[in-house]
């Protein structure tokens, strides 16, 4: 509830920032790309860091565009600095998804990019893995967004 007032609020009045993602979407998001580890986690054969597996041209547009993000590349081994990584690359292209709570599609702008659109079934085995780990978070009640 309190989620879809912040979306509903944020979409009202045209905000275009975002202060946090939702935590529900954030441990899904955690779940699927490390198995909820934490740590020096390098994957995609050595191509993404940490637990949430940014890969070094995410981490590049998000500081762009965000700036005050401070830090490096290899903050994103910490599990707070990739959330902000993540947060500023969502404000940044996911903001149309953000305002419809579609947690979904920006799951998948997560996995492939901003080009996940033109073709959206290179996503689709990542986006269930994530729904399901959505789902069962909302069954468990372990997040309330």
């Amino acid at each position: 509830m309190k989620t879809q007032l912040a979306v509903a609020i944020t979409s009202l009045m045209g905000f275009t920032a975002l202060a946090d993602l939702p935590p529900k979407f954030v441990r899904a998001i955690h779940m699927v790309e490390s198995s909820g580890r934490y740590g020096k986690i390098d994957g995609d054969n050595f191509r993404a860091k940490g637990p949430l597996q940014i890969h070094e041209s995410y981490y590049r547009d998000a500081k762009a565009f965000k700036p005050s993000i401070g830090g490096t590349y290899n903050d994103c081994y910490n599990f707070d600095y990739s959330v902000k990584v993540m947060t500023a690359y969502m404000e940044r292209y996911g903001m149309k998804y953000i305002q419809k709570g579609n947690w979904e599609a920006l799951a998948r702008l997560h996995n492939q990019g901003v080009g996940w659109e033109k073709n959206p079934a290179k996503t689709d085995a990542y986006c269930l893995k994530f729904r399901k780990e959505y789902n069962k978070l909302r069954v468990s009640g372990i997040a309330k967004n």
